[in-house]
């Protein structure tokens, strides 16, 4: 169910879980019906979310949603803490984070 590609990142293996680090811009190309999943590791510290998470989708064709968890790896239309098709943006005071960041 993975999808295919990222041209500004050629080195992605998109059979797996991959990570994305914070601040980088990844393109990926997804089939109909396919998913590509990102793990995003978050430093834990107390402050760990100083600044907001911005999530930000662009759809070149097709329709697009992003499903974020904070303990699912694998989030769906099912089960998911936040989901969106637009930018998104997660705060440390949003009712969804638990604390310690979990991975």
């Amino acid at each position: 169910e993975i999808s295919e590609v990222s041209p500004n990142r050629s080195d992605l293996d998109c059979s797996k879980l991959e990570v994305f680090p914070i601040n980088e811009e990844i393109t990926a190309i997804c089939q109909q019906g396919k998913f590509v999943y990102y793990r995003l590791d978050i430093p834990e510290r107390n402050a760990w979310l100083n600044e907001d998470i911005l999530f930000s989708i662009e759809t070149l064709v097709g329709d697009i949603s992003i499903f974020i968890d904070q303990n699912n790896k694998q989030p769906s239309q099912s089960n998911h803490q936040w989901k969106s098709n637009v930018t998104f943006r997660i705060t440390n005071n949003d009712p969804n984070v638990t604390f310690p960041v979990q991975q």
